[in-house]
């Protein structure tokens, strides 16, 4: 169960992360959309548009917020399990 913990600690600072980038994103879009911005995928920093990045950004934040839905459901559900054994020793 801690190692679940841990890794919806990490999970939920990445999508902080990445909800500041597409917040500064997002307004960088409104003023000039085709300014050039740098990504890195799979460990090589590759060159875009902020019109580019802003969809993909968000498609992954969206990921996120899945993964750590299911990892909080799969945390509750080892909970419930220990305490109805602990309820029955």
């Amino acid at each position: 169960m801690q190692g679940i913990a841990t890794k919806i600690g990490e999970l939920e600072g990445d999508a902080e992360e990445h909800r500041a980038v597409i917040d500064t994103l997002r307004d960088t879009a409104k003023r000039s959309p085709d300014r050039k911005c740098f990504r890195m995928i799979g460990g090589i920093l590759v060159e875009r548009t902020v019109k580019d990045v802003l969809p993909a950004l968000e498609t992954n934040l969206n990921g996120l917020r899945s993964v750590i839905e299911g990892l909080a459901k799969q945390y509750k559900s080892k909970d419930d399990e220990l305490l109805s054994h602990r309820s029955i020793e």
